[in-house]
């Protein structure tokens, strides 16, 4: 009789403790994205710097290059898409995420008679400006090459 009241408050403990223990492991973190703090919506002039550039490209495009582009951003909610509307590249779609003041956008574009790839971006933003890096690649479909850039922008 003893070991049959163990048992039940054994069992009695875990179905109380399974539901209590999923609801406080799904309220907490798990890499969920959280929610923008900043609205980039509207028109930017942006700088961008080479930093680093390894291959064909140091010879093309060497550290200290600097471009200068402006740009349209529409958010919804976390997403951001950005088009180069002044400077190299015109046209050119990229889009990205927003968590917090955090922005991280990606996309390709036509250049050095090859294609360019942005592969991510370390920039924080505030309404009115945004500063930071990104990573990039270029190929010919021959040759292949990388680099760093550090990004500015004011809102226009």
């Amino acid at each position: 009789m003893k070991l049959m009241k163990a048992n039940a408050r054994a069992l009695y403990v875990i179905w109380f403790m399974i539901p209590v223990l999923l609801l406080f492991v799904s309220g907490c973190g798990g890499g969920g994205t959280e929610t923008a703090t900043v609205d980039v919506t509207g028109s930017w002039n942006v700088t961008e710097t080479i930093t680093e550039s390894s291959g064909i490209c140091a010879v093309n495009v060497p550290v200290g290059t600097v471009s200068i582009w402006s740009a349209d951003a529409v958010q919804n909610g976390n997403n951001v898409t950005v088009t180069i509307t002044a400077g190299d590249n015109v046209g050119s779609t990229f889009t990205g995420t927003i968590s917090g003041n955090q922005v991280d956008w990606h996309g390709t574009y036509s250049g050095g008679g090859g294609t360019v790839t942005i592969t991510g971006t370390d920039v924080t933003a505030t309404s009115t400006t945004f500063s930071g890096s990104s990573s990039w690649e270029w190929t010919d479909g021959n040759d292949s090459c990388s680099g760093q850039t550090t990004v500015t922008g004011n809102k226009v």
